[in-house]
């Protein structure tokens, strides 16, 4: 089979928001373990778990390297060797690719792992010393927590394959800029920009996160800030959808 859908993984990088060096922010990418979808799809009990971490820093063909960096991360998903803590083989249907749609704020994250370096330097007990040797590991979850200023996305998670409950929420969001809709393993993700201080200050006056939940009740419909999204164009397992699933973007 093959490992990604091109035009649409293409089509969602050519969404993402710009990264700059000046100030220097970045994009990340991640191979996940997912607790849900190993039980799902293949009834073993595995803990969420990211198996491989990429940080896409700005350059003027980032956007060409973000896709072979994706096409890797597709690679491994289905030919990598992995395994559980219980020893268990992790199969591609346990796993998906995804993203942080805002910017990173790289100065901000480096600036936090200096400060947390040199607290730990400072006790030399076995504990920090082990801290001390996960600096890639503690550097993206930095960057993971830390959004480049003025950069504000939500994402309304829809969990449910419902193409009138989809409709009736991009409706309700419509006013706003919609920056990735997309149909994922059983549901749908519409994604919304939300970083012009206009739309931010009309969308949190009316309260529509509540909005959306109160007249969707009692679909499950999840509002999430600053989200990491599966990728359009990757792998991501379904047992609702024709298998092999690949994340659809919409429109």
């Amino acid at each position: 089979m093959e490992i990604i859908n091109e035009p649409d993984a293409r089509e969602f990088i050519k969404r993402l928001p710009e990264i700059t060096q000046s100030p220097a922010s970045c994009h990340l990418l991640m191979l996940i373990v997912r607790k849900k979808k190993a039980l799902e799809m293949l009834n073993e009990k595995l803990k969420d778990a990211i198996m491989e971490k990429v940080i896409v820093n700005a350059m003027e063909d980032w956007r060409l390297r973000y896709f072979s960096k994706l096409y890797n991360l597709a690679l491994l998903q289905h030919q990598g060797r992995y395994d559980s803590d219980q020893g268990v083989f992790i199969a591609p249907a346990a796993m998906g690719i995804f993203a942080t749609i805002a910017p990173r704020d790289t100065l901000k994250s480096v600036e936090a792992l200096t400060n947390e370096n040199n607290k730990l330097a400072w006790r030399h007990d076995k504990e920090a010393l082990l801290k001390l040797s996960h600096q890639s590991s503690t550097f993206f979850r930095l960057l993971h927590s830390n959004n480049r200023k003025g950069s504000n996305y939500v994402d309304f998670d829809i969990d449910e394959d419902d193409s009138a409950l989809h409709a009736k929420v991009r409706d309700m969001v419509s006013p706003y800029p919609i920056v990735m809709d997309m149909a994922s393993s059983k549901g749908y993700h519409i994604t919304l920009n939300l970083s012009k201080g206009t739309d931010a200050g009309e969308f949190y006056k009316r309260k529509m996160d509540e909005v959306v939940k109160s007249q969707t009740y009692p679909h499950m419909v999840e509002f999430k800030e600053d989200p990491q999204l599966p990728i359009a164009g990757t792998y991501y397992s379904s047992k609702v959808r024709p298998e092999p699933n690949f994340v659809r973007l919409i429109n």
